[in-house]
């Protein structure tokens, strides 16, 4: 819906505005002239402010934009998300930006997860009837409303890198029971290749070296801690077999199995295993 009014006695226009259920588009483009506000009640979205990084954010959560830089979001993955925005100009945005009311202008962090996502939700809704019924003040008052929301927000619950470290921490308690790539990239609602370069990201490890070098660590422990067999440590640890475990491990600590386990107990405490 694209509707412009004035307010009775400010300069602010509101240029468009709209609610879409299932939404499923890809905007790349720069705002000339006016900023906005958006919000996904249900979803995720894929953000990215010019050449910067692409994060996914998942819903519920707010983004806005300003005139400048090119800007990215969306997804074309069904069933999309439940997208509001508003889209608004005028001077009177320069005295409200000098009175700390507007997001700030930074590409790293331009979105925010709102405290209460309903009551965000439905003063979108109400500011949208209010700039469609032309009740300038009330869409002023609004649109302040939910600025104030958005500052309030935070920015960091649930963000992907901390969900994918969530999923290493797991992995390297358990890791014999190995990484179903794509059964982590579905509960991010990212492809696999998108979660092996996020994983390597936060981890310095792709997945499938991440695993292995957990499976090592957890055998060497064992090697360290009881008099478990090498068979046993090897099938409780996702080995093939021993020679596989003893062909890796020799690779890692320039030990055998067995010469670690002798030469841990020797020094004792103060044995140092090698990176």
């Amino acid at each position: 819906m694209h509707k412009i009014i004035k307010c009775e006695a400010d300069d602010l226009r509101f240029v468009m505005f709209n609610h879409a259920l299932h939404h499923r588009q890809w905007v790349k483009k720069s705002f000339a002239g006016y900023f906005s506000i958006n919000y996904a009640h249900t979803g995720f979205v894929r953000h990215r402010v010019d050449d910067g990084l692409e994060r996914v954010l998942h819903a519920p959560v707010a983004w806005w934009t300003w005139p400048g830089p090119e800007f990215q979001y969306g997804n074309l993955v069904a069933p999309g998300w439940d997208h509001y925005y508003v889209c608004y100009a005028g001077d009177l945005l320069k005295k409200w930006k000098r009175e700390g009311w507007m997001p700030p202008q930074e590409a790293s962090t331009a979105w925010r997860h709102p405290q209460d996502p309903e009551a965000f939700r439905d003063k979108m809704l109400a500011l949208h009837q209010h700039i469609a019924t032309g009740k300038s003040r009330r869409a002023m008052l609004g649109l302040l409303d939910l600025l104030l929301d958005v500052n309030e927000g935070d920015v960091s619950r649930d963000s992907l890198g901390e969900r994918v470290r969530a999923i290493a921490a797991s992995l390297r308690e358990r890791p014999a029971e190995g990484c179903d790539e794509d059964l982590h990239a579905d509960s991010l609602a990212v492809s696999a290749v998108h979660f092996r370069r996020l994983f390597l990201r936060e981890t310095g490890l792709p997945p499938h070296r991440f695993i292995m070098d957990a499976r090592l660590q957890q055998a060497a422990a064992r090697l360290r801690g009881s008099d478990s067999p090498l068979k046993q440590i090897a099938d409780e640890c996702g080995f093939f077999d021993e020679y596989h475990l003893s062909r890796l491990f020799r690779r890692k600590f320039a030990l055998p199995p067995g010469a670690y386990r002798n030469q841990a107990r020797q020094l004792g405490a103060s044995f140092s295993r090698p990176d």
